[in-house]
């Protein structure tokens, strides 16, 4: 399942479900269906659509891990829901006047640091 042989228009929510599952690692179908309430039919079938299309690979029988394509198209990189941790930086630099300023300072810096974000204030 590594060639994208399928164009897919866009997303259902189960196929963002189980992207998801995959972006915290390597998962077979029974962990898929546990962590996303689909049955098994459900589960095989979006396997199937996603590695089709280019974001999931199978690994080996029964074990998949999402692609670069996949974390793309879920907003994830390298683990990191890189959207939300860029907004939460900003919520923190706009709270950064209300509260400890010098802690909240350190706090950003490591955030900075960690996300490769240059820091605005």
């Amino acid at each position: 399942m590594s060639l994208a042989t399928e164009d897919m228009d866009e997303l259902d929510d189960r196929d963002r479900e189980v992207l998801e599952v995959l972006a915290d690692g390597r998962a077979n179908p029974y962990l898929i269906r546990n962590e996303t309430g689909l049955d098994k039919g459900d589960t095989n079938t979006v396997l199937t659509r996603l590695g089709r299309a280019g974001y999931v690979r199978q690994v080996t029988r029964g074990l998949y891990e999402i692609t670069d394509r996949g974390r793309e198209e879920i907003g994830v990189v390298g683990g990191v829901d890189a959207t939300a941790a860029r907004e939460a930086f900003r919520e923190l630099l706009e709270a950064r006047d209300r509260v400890d300023q010098e802690a909240i300072d350190e706090a950003l810096d490591e955030l900075a640091a960690a996300l490769g974000v240059e820091r605005d204030g």
